[in-house]
């Protein structure tokens, strides 16, 4: 399993208009998303290095397509059906 940052858009349930977080994106064997985390990730680390390097990784997440959460929600909808159908 391999992940990464990754922007995620969705609707902001208040503001009712996009809002865009970086997330970290989980993989499967054959690099589709899979996971996503709830929350964004935050910046911190036991080390200026550290933080450094969550920066740099949450920079290259500008790089790649933005994820639309609608993508995981439809995702885990398909996933709780066939769990629950067996």
């Amino acid at each position: 399993m391999t992940w990464n940052h990754r922007v995620i858009r969705r609707t902001h349930p208040q503001w009712k208009r996009p809002y865009f977080a970086v997330h970290e994106v989980f993989y499967d064997e054959d690099d589709v998303p899979y996971l996503v985390t709830q929350e964004p990730v935050d910046v911190g680390g036991e080390s200026l290095d550290e933080v450094r390097q969550s920066l740099e990784m949450m920079a290259a997440a500008l790089e790649k397509p933005v994820i639309d959460m609608s993508y995981f929600d439809e995702l885990y909808r398909e996933q709780a059906v066939l769990d629950f159908s067996g």
